[in-house]
């Protein structure tokens, strides 16, 4: 599956995304003229987002659940209320990142790139 068809498929109604393989996806604001696609509550649980570009997303109660993110591009994304408990974040960059009430627990944080990470769960 390609990010047009998961957007086409979440765009119909369909939510639950677990073990989807995005990997290298590129869903910057600054490329789609109509801005970033909202994709809040949809389940990317164990997907494999690694090296994807999410810059701007609102992924606002997404279930990112052992989902790999390792070098994943998530500036400026709206990740309040996400679930990412057990995600692989290694080397994420996630400035200006929207964190709060994220649930980071048992996440693998390391080399994480944030300014501020406040009100989340871990």
């Amino acid at each position: 599956m390609d990010r047009k068809e998961l957007i086409q498929r979440y765009a119909a109604g369909e939510r639950d995304f677990r073990e989807v393989d995005l990997s290298g996806a590129v869903w910057d604001k600054w490329e789609n003229p109509i801005g970033a696609p909202d994709l809040s509550g949809i389940n990317l649980s164990r997907a494999k987002l690694r090296k994807s570009r999410l810059v701007g997303i609102n992924f606002s109660d997404a279930k990112f659940i052992h989902a790999d993110l390792i070098d994943a591009k998530l500036s400026c994304a709206n990740l309040s209320r996400a679930d990412l408990s057990s995600a692989n974040l290694i080397n994420a960059d996630l400035i200006r990142a929207n964190l709060s009430c994220a649930n980071l627990r048992d996440s693998d944080t390391e080399n994480i790139y944030t300014i501020v990470i406040s009100h989340f769960i871990g």
